[in-house]
């Protein structure tokens, strides 16, 4: 097992890292080191670390999100957006129970959430129906303690687009990559940055290759940004998966390729920050008809990493981590089960040590 060094076990916000030695992350299968993934449950201090579904202490469950999102805000689990009748469902971690909260003024889908001090954002996003989706021309907010969306600032024009990656780095949300015509293509590399105090928009260096269906997390002082593909509807939807894990650098604004490139090449992934590591959960690819369950990433100075496989495999979902008793544990659900459409994923599951405040099945 790899342990971190002290110097990379520094959370760039607190909701979303910790480090607890021993470290159960492992160097992914085929990463530079050659060692072996990780094992199905391994050891930290508080315990083991393993997948496990959470039980709601009233047997409530979340309506159905395809191509939704998902975040931790205030105590409290939001999963949000998605194709259909637009909905928003929150756990709230102290009851243990979801709650149906406002719904989107229009559908919102295909963007990764980001929570910032109790709002939700949604950026990069599409709306409206498959193939040629639009993107969505207005930062939009959720707010947890109102249980309200409001419009943000407009996103300029020349810089919208769907499907992108989105990560908070401290008042600066980054949106890289994405399609500008839904499906059918117009797929760009571009980085940009938002500034939740100002509302000041910059333009960044590009990242190193286009892609769509992408997802990002911080690692250390670094974005990570994996998985995704370049989607031609109707030919070529899922084939063109991009195996490469690119880089940036907010302090040079430059982007670097990791010798590593993600074992399990899909689009459609969640990400979150565990252990000073960027990890990829889940995703399509047209290797198979269900979704995935692989969770693959980075770590900047070691490489490939890896955790145990997902009790189910989604995609066109979100992943958010939490700290509970100094250990970060990672919660998810939502999404789709199988590639394209299909039964919708449902279950709410953490990976961390113990039970977590909700207990475990």
């Amino acid at each position: 097992m790899t342990r971190l060094s002290p110097l990379l076990c520094t959370a760039t916000f607190s909701i979303l890292a910790a480090c607890t030695p021993p470290e159960e992350i492992a160097p992914a299968s085929g990463a530079t080191s050659g060692a072996a993934s990780a094992s199905s449950a391994a050891s930290t201090a508080n315990g083991v670390a393993q997948w496990s579904v959470v039980p709601s202490a009233d047997g409530s469950k979340a309506e159905k999100h395809a191509e939704g999102s998902f975040a931790h805000t205030d105590g409290k689990l939001v999963l949000l957006g998605g194709r259909g009748e637009p909905r928003t469902d929150i756990f709230d971690m102290a009851s243990c129970i979801w709650t149906k909260g406002s719904a989107a003024p229009f559908q919102i889908h295909h963007f990764q959430a980001v929570a910032v001090n109790g709002d939700v954002y949604a950026i990069g996003a599409f709306t409206g129906g498959y193939p040629r989706e639009d993107p969505i021309p207005i930062v939009m907010i959720y707010n947890i303690a109102s249980d309200s969306w409001r419009e943000g600032p407009q996103i300029p024009q020349d810089r919208r687009r769907g499907a992108a990656a989105s990560v908070r780095m401290g008042e600066w949300i980054y949106i890289i990559g994405g399609a500008q015509i839904g499906h059918v293509g117009g797929h760009v590399a571009w980085t940009d940055r938002f500034n939740i105090v100002s509302g000041e928009w910059q333009r960044l260096a590009d990242a190193p290759r286009k892609r769509d269906h992408t997802a990002a997390a911080v690692a250390g002082d670094k974005i990570v940004l994996a998985g995704g593909r370049l989607s031609k509807a109707p030919e070529q939807t899922f084939q063109l998966t991009i195996p490469q894990i690119d880089i940036y650098d907010p302090a040079t604004n430059s982007w670097s390729t990791s010798a590593d490139p993600l074992p399990t090449p899909r689009a459609g992934l969640a990400a979150a920050t565990y252990k000073a590591s960027a990890l990829f959960l889940g995703g399509e690819s047209v290797a198979q008809t269900t979704a995935h369950r692989e969770v693959e990433g980075h770590m900047p100075g070691q490489g490939g990493v890896s955790l145990p496989d997902m009790p189910e495999g989604s995609h066109g979902f979100g992943a958010a981590t939490r700290v509970e008793n100094g250990t970060p544990a990672i919660y998810t659900t939502g999404g789709v089960i199988t590639r394209g459409g299909g039964p919708a994923w449902q279950d709410l599951v953490r990976y961390g040590a113990g039970k977590g405040p909700c207990g475990a099945q």
